[in-house]
């Protein structure tokens, strides 16, 4: 699992950050979009595992890499 991944996956905003997020226009769920958002990435990352492992070599191999290494890392 990735650092991001695993940093959002246990993420637990504290009331204030709830109500503030809340309140703004258009309410929002907070913990529900940390949820959204950590679901998000981890099937991102899976998408393009499967493209690294179809594409071939070339520039193109190379940036879905350098992505994958970044929201590895």
């Amino acid at each position: 699992m990735t650092t991001y991944v695993a940093n959002l996956g246990v993420l637990t905003l504290t009331t204030a950050e709830k109500n503030a997020v809340a309140s703004a226009v258009g309410y929002e769920d907070a913990q529900g979009m940390i949820s959204a958002v950590n679901c998000s990435l981890q099937e991102t990352i899976i998408q393009l595992t499967r493209l690294a492992g179809i594409i071939p070599a070339g520039s193109n191999l190379t940036a879905i890499n350098n992505v994958l290494t970044l929201l590895q890392s």
